[in-house]
């Protein structure tokens, strides 16, 4: 874990190496399947100040990102251990190497609600940092996405090999509470 201060990004940052997994991770997003942890992959995971979000760039075992996901919370911070932590507010977006995002788990979101295990000052705040970030995916004014591979290959000796090619952004989609 680094700690970056800089005029682009401000806050901790930790590189999780997966030497050995005893079986793959793949799920399904739009008819493709996606493997998201296996044998030499990389996670890197962005806890920017003053944010309601993190950010976890998956990065397969020949340095390509196979996507970033992006976690809404309530907050987040370091422990007197030093370890990071989040409270998570359910609502998340996957994005892959196109730009293309997907808002996931509305529906968890709307039902923690409904039992009371968020508030409805919660429940707005994750949908607002929702829109934000939605909108700066499709404007191409997240910053983090491309940071994310200038930071493991800067910070993290020993990293994989970086392959992630530049790419446009496009537009999003995946709910009703959208910016449109």
């Amino acid at each position: 874990m680094v700690y970056l201060q800089s005029p682009t990004f401000t806050g901790y940052v930790t590189r999780l190496l997966l030497d050995q997994v005893s079986e793959p991770l793949q799920k399904e997003l739009r008819g493709h399947r996606y493997c998201l942890a296996d044998s030499g992959y990389c996670w890197l995971q962005h806890f920017p100040e003053g944010s309601h979000h993190t950010v976890t760039t998956m990065v397969d075992a020949t340095g390509v990102v196979v996507q970033w996901y992006i976690d809404i919370c309530a907050s987040h911070g370091v422990d007197a251990d030093g370890i990071p932590w989040f409270e998570d507010l359910y609502l998340d977006i996957v994005v892959l190497p196109s730009r293309e995002a997907m808002l996931l788990d509305a529906d968890e979101l709307d039902a923690a609600l409904v039992e009371g295990k968020i508030t409805e000052t919660q429940y707005h705040l994750a949908w607002e940092e929702v829109r934000s970030l939605l909108l700066g995916i499709a404007n191409g004014t997240m910053p983090l996405l491309d940071l994310a591979v200038e930071h493991l290959r800067d910070h993290f000796a020993g990293s994989p090999p970086l392959n992630a090619p530049a790419v446009p952004y496009q537009r999003v989609e995946g709910s009703p509470h959208q910016p449109q």
